[in-house]
């Protein structure tokens, strides 16, 4: 009888019951969403062991208490089977990299409410503050190795639109080798992952933080609007990266010139870690950093180098 599929039958019993002005009887709810009883009375278990407030009467179901800003996968509608949600892990990186190995086809999306080690480039900790956007994206991406930050240049466009786009009134810049920026901090990190065979990635997954609403000391936040949610910026983020996505393997100039464009510092004297100073002239089609010092140019491939704000 129709969908009976768990994961779709949570999402059709939610929206039911988030839409209704009475009480829902069960075999309503069967019929609306096209499932039988069994799949309604199992759906509500799982919503309510995920922490839906619902409840039972003779007169039907009520949707007593939602879930605020959730990401679990059900939220998603027609991206749901590519969703897995954890309410706390060590980090969605880890758990991207199992499933990656495992070798599980098509773009997955891991997301958490909490991260135990959150990871940064360089083995540096990424801190998850309360209400902010945790999540990984595992890719069966194909690249040359020596191509594959490409694919961290169109991930963080996509974040820079996004962002844009969820708070016009502050502007976001990117910074290399994988942040998003505003003028009072970093907003946004990305850490990339894979595994190669023949000079070639058989996957490229990228993790990816976002401070939506908090930051840790000398970072900064998105927005402080509590309508611009996590599941929302999520999305706007997917159908920002699918519209860039082909940009990756393109053979043109046109991811590379608009990650410059994109990025404050082009023709800037920025301050290396190391401490000296070079003006930094962009990235080149491999994403590494042209630098110029003394009429020397200098190429930095990604994780090389970092300059120092």
């Amino acid at each position: 009888m129709g969908n009976e599929n768990s994961q779709s039958t949570k999402h059709a019993v939610l929206t039911c019951l988030r839409h209704a002005a009475a009480p829902v009887s069960g075999e309503e709810l069967a019929a609306t969403c096209g499932v039988t009883r069994v799949s309604v009375w199992k759906a509500i278990q799982k919503l309510q062991e995920a922490g839906y407030g619902i409840t039972g009467s003779r007169a039907g179901y009520v949707l007593t208490a939602d879930k605020s800003d959730s990401l679990d996968s059900w939220e998603f509608e027609n991206r749901e089977s590519q969703f897995i949600h954890f309410d706390e892990t060590d980090s969605t990186m880890i758990e991207a990299r199992r499933i990656a190995e495992n070798g599980e086809a098509g773009m997955q999306i891991i997301t958490a409410d909490s991260q135990t080690a959150g990871r940064g480039r360089a083995d540096r900790s990424w801190t998850t503050t309360t209400g902010s956007l945790a999540f990984t994206l595992v890719t069966d991406t194909r690249l040359p190795v020596a191509e594959s930050h490409r694919a961290v240049m169109a991930s963080q466009l996509a974040v820079l639109h996004t962002l844009q786009e969820a708070n016009p009134s502050k502007q976001f810049f990117l910074r290399w080798p994988n942040d998003i920026w505003t003028a009072d901090g970093k907003v946004c990190g990305i850490l990339d992952e894979f595994r190669a065979s023949g000079s070639y990635t058989q996957w490229l997954n990228l993790g990816i933080g976002v401070n939506l609403h908090t930051a840790p000391d000398g970072a900064d936040y998105v927005s402080s609007s509590t309508d611009l949610t996590r599941k929302t910026l999520l999305e706007s983020f997917l159908d920002q990266y699918q519209r860039i996505q082909p940009l990756i393997q393109e053979q043109s100039s046109q991811l590379t010139d608009r990650w410059n464009a994109a990025c404050r510092d082009t023709g800037s004297t920025i301050r290396l870690d190391d401490g000296t100073s070079c003006t930094f002239l962009g990235l080149n089609s491999y994403g590494w950093a042209q630098t110029v010092s003394n009429g020397n140019t200098t190429l930095f491939p990604p994780g090389t180098a970092r300059y120092i704000k």
